[in-house]
């Protein structure tokens, strides 16, 4: 009678694991939530969340009781970065219950990046939110269908204002990346958002402001180091309306940076459509403009093709292959964001989904080691990386992410070029920001 019930305990939590992660047994491409019918979520919207089940699942307790992770488990799987990751996402993502702003706001822990003047970041407390046009590659400024800008603002730990000029940045050292569009009342239940007076930066110095402007939260790179992990765990999260895959898989509509034309083009097969130009965005300072057409190239920022999934530099196989690990993990977190009800006490978070994450094998090793990397080896965010995604740039070998411009060496984070406003906010007279390769 024992074995029997264990054995019918295990055909229910099969049958549950089923239910929620809609597993087909193929991991070789990319299940992501923009990809999917209207509504821009997932199929089995109401599948019961469960926290109990063998899987890459994230832990009530984020939502109940949200604070910041300082460490990654030591069991260093897959899925213990992407679960860290996302602890991260969703509390600087929750609201403060006493001043009912977004926990990113508060500017005592986090301040913000000042575009005008980098040397005052530290200690300016404005009322207006300071953010650039300007991508890091080529100063690239994309438009959304609405042909309006996007916005950059940069969010930081307050130890980095004091941090040593040598060695390693301080444990906990966090950098936010935040890409914003202009949106609607109508939009606000979709979007994380904020309603703001803006200081705007351009990379040709032109400095402007706007007042009253509500924003919609776009996308996001959340980059945190810990004790274990100095070069930082990248992670990046888009909303789902942003635009589809450039190899599309499900039918959806109303994109907010891909027209209905130019994606009928991307269901057809015509990425090189020269009616849609994708992921081209030339050098402007306007604030409204023709809008880009954007698609993703690589789902979940990982490239089936390459070799360093499945083997090491030297071609010694590995036991598992990465590929399958990485998007696994991904998809099972992102299933159990948007298709389920883990949400649904913060529902507009179910509009947003991991784009993938970064970080290395051994933090002993620099990351200019191709197969030190691990994670999503082509990682980039379509709204903050558009141009150069799985495109060229002049010092890339074989792999193109955020380590590219991100240099991680041993004891040296602080002036190997890991974070690219270090600097700039010592600096008491501040310094003329770099715009290109900022990210």
């Amino acid at each position: 009678m024992k074995s029997l019930d264990s054995y019918v305990k295990y055909i229910a939590v099969a049958v549950l694991t089923l239910l929620l992660l809609g597993c087909n047994g193929q991991q070789t491409q990319s299940d992501q939530p923009s990809e999917t019918e209207n509504t821009g979520q997932m199929d089995n919207a109401n599948a019961q969340y469960s926290p109990n089940m063998e899987a890459c699942l994230p832990d009530p307790s984020w939502l109940k009781n949200p604070q910041l992770p300082t460490e990654i488990a030591s069991t260093d799987t897959f899925c213990d970065f992407y679960k860290f990751s996302l602890q991260s996402f969703i509390y600087f993502l929750s609201k403060n219950k006493d001043t009912q702003t977004w926990n990113f706001e508060n500017i005592d822990k986090f301040p913000v990046y000042n575009y005008a003047n980098t040397g005052a970041s530290c200690t300016d407390k404005p009322n207006d939110l300071s953010v650039s046009i300007n991508q890091a590659k080529g100063n690239a400024v994309i438009y959304d269908q609405n042909k309006n800008v996007v916005y950059y603002s940069v969010h930081f730990t307050r130890e980095l204002c004091n941090a040593p000029k040598q060695g390693d940045l301080p444990v906990g050292t966090i950098e936010l990346k935040m890409a914003w569009r202009i949106i609607s009342d109508y939009d606000k239940s979709r979007y994380v958002n904020i309603t703001r007076d803006l200081a705007i930066t351009s990379a040709d110095g032109q400095q402007r402001n706007l007042e009253n402007v509500t924003l919609g939260l776009a996308g996001i790179h959340i980059i945190q180091s810990t004790k274990n992990h100095p070069e930082m765990m990248w992670g990046s999260y888009e909303h789902v309306d942003n635009n589809p895959d450039c190899q599309p898989k499900a039918y959806k509509s109303n994109f907010s940076f891909t027209s209905q034309a130019c994606y009928r083009s991307l269901v057809k097969g015509h990425y090189t459509d020269p009616a849609c130009n994708f992921n081209e965005a030339p050098e402007t300072n306007n604030l409204t403009g023709g809008p880009t057409e954007i698609c993703r190239v690589f789902p979940d920022g990982s490239d089936a093709s390459n070799p360093l999934y499945y083997k090491n530099s030297q071609g010694v196989p590995y036991d598992e292959n990465k590929y399958d690990l990485n998007i696994d993990a991904i998809n099972q977190l992102n299933k159990a964001m948007t298709a389920s009800n883990y949400f649904d006490s913060e529902p507009v978070l179910k509009n947003y989904y991991i784009a993938g994450g970064l970080w290395l094998n051994d933090v002993k090793e620099p990351s200019s080691v191709a197969d030190n990397q691990r994670g999503s080896l082509e990682l980039t965010n379509t709204l903050m990386e558009t141009t150069v995604q799985g495109g060229d740039v002049s010092k890339s070998g074989d792999l193109l992410n955020c380590f590219d411009c991100h240099i991680y060496k041993p004891n040296e984070t602080t002036t190997s070029g890991l974070s690219h406003i270090f600097k700039s906010i010592q600096s008491p007279k501040g310094i003329a920001h770099s715009f290109e390769g900022h990210k």
